[in-house]
């Protein structure tokens, strides 16, 4: 079975969401955790015959990227997909003429092009999943873009797979999260 493990990182520099319980009359204030869960991708030069992850990749050709469940498709910031641009085959879609091509997201919108790479993930322990071809958005060179990579749903990467929780008292959330076959 095919299967890594996703990071879970605190969201921001804060502890979380304060809050009180009305019931506690110590006025303490908690915090919710606010965990993002992360993954790191290998993309596969255009050329590559097997799925595998290659031995030898370029470091900026494995980006870190947050898992987005409200992302439709997965999002490559300028800095993060050009050291990988050989491999991506640009998609002329929507067709020249139709209007401006951008995504809104993160609260700002930005122009973008459209292509397909290939494109696998791997874990910290070794573990990996096979590429697969993907659609994107490849956001253009913008200051107020965000920086991170954001994997979204409709992707193969996530076919026949399952995001699974395991409890594990020894993680900083209390949460194992692994992505994993079906």
């Amino acid at each position: 079975m095919a299967r890594i493990r996703l990071l879970s990182v605190p969201v921001g520099r804060g502890l979380g969401v304060p809050y009180y319980r009305p019931e506690d009359r110590s006025g303490t204030i908690y915090h919710i955790p606010l965990p993002r869960l992360t993954l790191r991708l290998f993309v596969l030069p255009r050329d590559a015959v097997d799925r595998a992850k290659p031995d030898k990749l370029p470091d900026d050709w494995m980006p870190d990227t947050v898992l987005d469940t409200g992302a439709p498709l997965t999002i490559f910031p300028f800095q993060v997909w050009q050291p990988f641009a050989d491999a991506i085959q640009w998609l002329n879609q929507p067709p020249a003429g139709s209007g401006g091509r951008s995504v809104t997201i993160l609260g700002g919108t930005f122009p973008y092009r459209l292509g397909r790479l290939r494109f696998g993930a791997v874990d910290l322990d070794g573990n990996w999943l096979p590429a697969v071809s993907s659609n994107a958005w490849f956001l253009e060179d913008t200051p107020t873009a965000p920086r991170q990579a954001v994997l979204g749903l409709r992707t193969r990467l996530f076919e026949k797979r399952q995001l699974r929780c395991a409890e594990v008292p020894e993680d900083v959330f209390g949460q194992v999260w692994w992505l994993e076959d079906s």
